[in-house]
């Protein structure tokens, strides 16, 4: 379709407004905004809840450019026709005709990268919006992405390492505001963020082991650590993804995603220093002596490096970090 037709259709919007209706109806319909850290970029998604039969309408996204930078927009209506206008500085404006939204429909999506260390506040209403001729009202929607949601890591240790790895999208906390840095990590919680470090690529079919199910959070993430040799399983025919990992076991895996990126990881330093040095398994000794020796893991006091003690969560935030250089 030519630019002049779409832009006629989408001027239907603002006819409906002006010949149709004198008010509109009350619905249930509202917005709902999202937002997340996803790499060094935060997404929002817009979406209508309640808005089934909506056919045409105007939404607009405000934002403050002083604490964000808008870098990339995206229409999601599913069907009919859509413009965007970013000419207002801090407003994003999504115009749409000839849709037919369903029950809950995201419809924009937006990119920005922050250029401040300050919560991030979104807010979106409907300009219009109309059910065939019908204007109808849609209920506005907000949200506050926060530097730091979790109320468990104000004095921690780790607190830096496990904002950054939020922040970049490693990890996400075990609830909307805790993060539980002293909780137990998983064989499935961690191959899950290096699948994220990965950048989540696409995996053809399923890693065969009899206790990963499909359709789980980390089922893609085994099938793809499989692949790439991160991991070969326990043993068994099992995964055992609820199994906590060990110290390790986590250098284990980084190391060998670490070949599998393709980087040097021939260089490491002897671990004698450490009085529980003996302790390492033979086929875990290559990747501690390199993960010592890049300073991706270090030892407790005392010079314990503890090989075989659960890692938790925030050490796991940490050594992930750490690799990663920031």
């Amino acid at each position: 379709m030519s630019r002049k037709i779409s832009t006629l259709l989408l001027a239907l919007v603002l006819v409906f407004s002006v010949t149709l209706c004198a008010g509109a109806a009350q619905s249930n319909a509202g917005l709902n905004v999202e937002a997340q850290h996803r790499g060094d970029e935060i997404l929002v998604t817009v979406s209508v809840y309640g808005g089934q039969g909506i056919t045409n309408g105007r939404i607009a996204l405000s934002y403050d450019p002083e604490m964000v930078v808008l870098t990339d927009v995206r229409a999601l209506v599913p069907c009919g026709e859509a413009s965007i206008n970013r000419e207002t500085e801090g407003v994003t404006v999504l115009a749409w005709v000839g849709s037919d939204l369903r029950e809950e429909e995201a419809i924009l999506r937006l990119t920005f990268r922050a250029s401040s260390l300050a919560d991030q506040h979104f807010a979106a209403e409907a300009l219009e919006a109309y059910v065939d001729e019908t204007e109808v009202t849609v209920a506005a929607g907000e949200t506050t992405l926060l530097v730091n949601p979790f109320v468990d890591i104000a004095n921690h240790w780790a607190k830096d390492y496990i904002l950054d790895a939020y922040h970049i999208g490693l990890f996400n906390g075990m609830t909307p505001n805790t993060f539980a840095p002293e909780g137990t990590m998983t064989r499935a919680m961690f191959v899950t963020t290096l699948y994220r470090m990965a950048g989540e690529p696409l995996v053809e079919g399923m890693a065969d082991f009899t206790d990963v199910k499909e359709n789980e959070y980390y089922t893609n993430a085994v099938s793809w650590a499989v692949e790439v040799g991160v991991t070969n399983g326990m043993g068994g025919g099992l995964f055992m993804p609820a199994k906590p990992i060990n110290r390790q076991e986590m250098a284990t895996m980084l190391y060998r995603y670490a070949e599998a990126e393709g980087l040097d990881v021939t260089a490491g330093v002897e671990l004698a220093d450490f009085v529980d040095a003996a302790q390492v398994s033979d086929w875990a000794e290559e990747a501690m002596t390199w993960a010592v020796g890049e300073g991706i893991i270090e030892g407790y006091p005392g010079a314990y490096l503890k090989p075989t003690v659960n890692a938790t969560r925030a050490q796991a935030a940490t050594i992930l970090c750490r690799y990663l250089g920031d």
